[in-house]
């Protein structure tokens, strides 16, 4: 199966986002290690364990699975964000599990999500943290963009099967 790595650069949607809205480095190094290290303790849960451990088992409904888990453990973040906030980044997590778990099916490794991860996390403490409209705006339309990729790429990958098959 030939790496897709356009499934990267459409990951790195987030933290450009992020990057777009920059409003300085006025935060400890505490903080950058924190998102750092929850990005890679997630991936690692989330990507490296429980993918890993039933995907062989339960096959691709699994995926759709642990991206759910991951989303709602994001609803953690009511407790100090606004509940529109938390609800985008919950469906926003969602789509980013989906699409973090076929690069690790790819690249059948769950470093490049680590990486991913950890950049969307850090280059979040570098965004003004309201939502704004023209942000709200973006995450839904890069949502979208994820999911539409993500079609065409499962598609594409059934296409490819059928013709090794045939």
């Amino acid at each position: 199966m030939r790496k897709n790595r356009f499934l990267i650069l459409i990951a790195l949607l987030y933290p450009l986002i992020n990057l777009m809205f920059f409003r300085g480095f006025n935060f400890e190094t505490r903080d950058v290690l924190l998102m750092f290290f929850v990005g890679v303790g997630e991936e690692l849960f989330f990507r490296g364990f429980l993918l890993k451990l039933f995907f062989e088992k339960l096959g691709e409904k699994w995926i759709y699975i642990t991206s759910g888990i991951f989303a709602i453990c994001h609803g953690v973040n009511l407790f100090h964000e606004s509940p529109v906030f938390v609800v985008l980044q919950i469906i926003s997590a969602f789509v980013v599990g989906l699409l973090y778990s076929y690069i690790t099916l790819q690249f059948k490794s769950v470093l490049p999500c680590i990486i991913l991860h950890s950049i969307t996390n850090v280059t979040y403490l570098f965004t003004a943290q309201s939502m704004t409209p023209i942000k709200t705006a973006l995450l839904i339309i890069s949502n979208v963009l994820i999911v539409i990729y993500l079609l065409r790429f499962k598609k594409h990958q059934q296409e490819r099967e059928n013709e090794i098959l045939h």
